[in-house]
């Protein structure tokens, strides 16, 4: 018999709390005629403990991107370490990836994810809670490996993170409920710019600017990081558009991407900054 402990109706997601007399090593279920069964992991808490840690998502993104995101974040959030989370990259291997954020200066753990990433709902606000997969991840990061981290940064490989001030990891562990929530702003390179690009090449910005969805930083020990982790948001935290931060954002930039979402993110009216 399965027990529902905890569900948070609210939002769609849920989390299912089975008791156990011991650790089990794998888990089934069972219906009429079918069965389907999955090892059960271990939770790894030692290697993320008070550090300031990034967790991304990202298939076949160049190396060279994944190096400079890496040493960016580093050197102006004050990164330490990154759970990177590989949805089933064919450019190359885990080791690859490994070697890079290695030399980046970031400590940490590829995790490999080679499923499908879900499909975007048309005709809602949300389309992104159809991503199941990574709102999956995210909250796999939150229970298995992030539980005692310092501050989480969830940011993607195309997005560079400033604040004014503090980093946004002392933004979240200094927060009441340890969450800081910021919009982000597009960036281009300049018209004509040769692909391959690299992030900074992004110092054009379009006429009619739109603001990006929010991205946050989170504290796993204080009230928000207990809560679901989603794409732009974290579930249940009361009065969100309140916690939004002026002093930090981020840059999207456009040319940072393999088309697996937007095909044509560089064909814009720009202006440079």
């Amino acid at each position: 018999a399965l027990e529902i402990i905890s569900q948070d109706d609210s939002s769609g997601d849920e989390i299912l709390e089975i008791p156990a007399d011991f650790p089990p090593d794998r888990m089934n279920v069972s219906g009429d005629g079918w069965t389907v069964g999955s090892a059960v992991s271990r939770v790894e808490l030692e290697r993320f403990e008070g550090r300031n840690v990034i967790v991304t998502i990202s298939r076949d993104n160049a190396l060279d991107w994944i190096g400079d995101f890496g040493r960016y974040h580093r050197r102006v959030q004050g990164a330490e370490a990154i759970l990177f989370i590989d949805n089933g990259s064919t450019r190359y291997d885990i080791t690859a990836i490994a070697d890079v954020l290695k030399d980046a200066g970031l400590h940490g753990l590829v995790v490999p994810a080679p499923f499908p990433f879900g499909p975007t709902l048309r005709g809602t606000k949300r389309p992104h809670v159809a991503k199941f997969l990574k709102v999956a991840m995210l909250n796999l990061a939150r229970l298995r490996f992030l539980r005692t981290a310092r501050a989480v940064l969830n940011v993607d490989i195309d997005e560079l993170v400033w604040s004014d001030g503090p980093s946004v990891f002392d933004m979240a562990s200094q927060s009441l409920v340890g969450f800081a929530p910021f919009y982000g702003q597009w960036r281009f390179p300049p018209p004509g710019a040769t692909l391959p690009l690299r992030h900074r090449a992004h110092v054009w910005q379009a006429e009619d600017s739109v603001r990006c969805p929010v991205k946050y930083a989170v504290a796993p020990g204080r009230l928000a990081g207990r809560m679901g982790w989603d794409v732009h948001r974290i579930v249940g935290v009361p009065f969100k558009k309140l916690l939004v931060r002026k002093d930090a954002g981020y840059w999207h930039c456009a040319g940072i991407s393999t088309g697996w979402k937007y095909r044509d993110r560089l064909h814009l009216s720009l202006i440079h900054i």
